[in-house]
């Protein structure tokens, strides 16, 4: 799966996000010299990333607004990848072309370049990290129940009694549901999340699967080597579980 590109991916987009301590002033947060990283960060990977966006939060005073994506920037016009920064986040995205190999190189590249130029790098604590994964699966609800879906297909299994069904003139098919759950994870340390939930993409009814590997209160990941270890194993266990969730006919249906 690492070096692995699949033909028919189910994935709507891969997400890394890292998230650091903002100071505290009365009662608006500030960041450190925040006002001139995103010129510093585009002069620096503009050969890379030439296209840069301003976002609609860039007009709300960095003060205010702390988390919140204010800027932009893409290897090309309306494309991925791209990364993001606000005060207190830098992101990178990708979607259909993602491979993990590029993946945590753009990652890597992108944290030893923001680790440089950052301002007052003695004062740079993250106290968050993310790595997520959203997918999307066609499922016809007329022709296939997306309970049953989910049992034949991914071994997950969700029921309710049937005499809730029993002469009410109540379809047991779902028109939606939305389902969550998070497992604590010893190494590293964080949480797993999975998201299942029926939603449109373009039109058409998928299952959207989402699951994510958050770490927070981790200060003593404090440098880009030792948040590239945390990607390469927060990974191993996402990889894992996307490979048991869909193994057998779901996954062939990707290749």
């Amino acid at each position: 799966m690492k070096n692995k590109k699949l033909k028919n991916p189910p994935l709507l987009e891969a997400i890394f996000e890292l998230k650091w301590e903002l100071k505290k002033k009365t009662k608006n947060l500030i960041k450190p010299n925040y006002q001139i990283l995103p010129g510093m960060l585009y002069d620096k990977l503009k050969d890379k990333y030439p296209e840069y966006e301003e976002l609609p939060a860039n007009k709300i005073p960095s003060e205010i607004a702390p988390y919140i994506i204010q800027h932009r920037f893409r290897q090309s016009q309306n494309q991925w990848p791209l990364f993001q920064l606000g005060s207190g986040i830098l992101t990178f995205n990708d979607t259909k072309q993602y491979t993990w190999n590029s993946f945590k190189d753009n990652i890597s590249y992108l944290l030893e370049n923001f680790y440089d130029l950052y301002p007052e790098k003695d004062k740079l604590i993250v106290n968050s990290l993310l790595l997520q994964y959203m997918n999307g699966i066609p499922i016809d609800k007329i022709k296939n129940n997306s309970f049953d879906f989910l049992h034949k297909k991914m071994g997950i299994n969700i029921e309710l009694k049937k005499e809730l069904f029993d002469n009410s003139g109540i379809n047991s098919n779902p028109l939606a549901f939305d389902y969550k759950f998070v497992f604590l994870v010893n190494e590293p340390e964080g949480a797993l999340h999975l998201r299942l939930s029926l939603g449109k993409i373009k039109n058409i009814e998928n299952l959207i699967w989402e699951h994510k590997f958050i770490s927070q209160n981790i200060k003593l990941i404090n440098s880009p080597e030792n948040i590239l270890k945390w990607l390469e194993k927060s990974h191993n266990i996402l990889e894992k579980w996307f490979l048991e969730l869909t193994k057998g006919d779901l996954y062939r249906s990707f290749l």
